[in-house]
């Protein structure tokens, strides 16, 4: 276990939901946390009998939710004026965000689930994304229920069932997901490589 892992989870079985949410809110808005790892480590701490699970469940669920919205927001409200700071980078990007907004009012169920889980590395741009183009909040929240809850049971339970081994499993899980992170950009890659060729056929 690295030195600031070790501290986060010690700041953490001192400070509990408070330290919890602060990671949380951080998170929903882009910044990266190691979540993932502590969620999976305080549910070996309630298998050890220092929380009550069921509880812990309901307390990180909601505080997901409540991040997500956090990080929907934050990017709604300052998201364009980010941008403008920016305007080369604006002008570059605005194109690709009209194509994106039409892609979330007919998609943007499915890319919020599968972002909460198990793609989650990329939720929160997902949250910034879903901001900036003003994607409903109602379906926006109403999907990050379905995927935070998968998210959260499979991060506890992994934690839970395999208690002091939860360390071992972390690892195997962070290297399986990042296989897959790789396999799905060289996918992308694929994808849009045969648009190209399509589209330099067709003209």
């Amino acid at each position: 276990m690295s030195d600031i892992l070790a501290l986060t989870i010690e700041t953490f079985r001192q400070y509990n939901i408070i330290f919890l949410a602060v990671l949380i809110m951080l998170q929903g808005i882009g910044i990266p946390t190691g979540l993932s790892v502590l969620i999976m480590a305080s549910g070996a701490f309630a298998s050890a009998g220092e929380f009550d699970i069921f509880l812990l469940f309901g307390q990180v669920w909601l505080l997901t939710l409540l991040g997500d919205s956090v990080g929907y927001w934050t990017w709604r409200q300052f998201g364009r004026l980010i941008l403008r700071t920016f305007p080369r980078l604006q002008k570059s990007i605005d194109p690709k965000l009209r194509k994106t907004g039409i892609f979330f009012s007919k998609n943007g169920k499915v890319a919020i689930i599968i972002t909460r889980f198990p793609l989650s590395a990329l939720g929160a741009l997902v949250n910034a994304i879903a901001g900036i183009t003003k994607y409903r909040f109602i379906d926006f929240v109403l999907t990050v229920m379905i995927g935070e809850l998968f998210w959260v049971a499979f991060y506890l339970g992994v934690g839970y069932w395999f208690g002091d081994a939860w360390e071992t499993m972390s690892d195997l899980i962070t290297q399986f997901g990042m296989l897959v992170g790789l396999i799905i950009l060289l996918l992308m890659v694929l994808y849009f490589s045969y648009r190209m060729l399509s589209k330099k056929k067709t003209s």
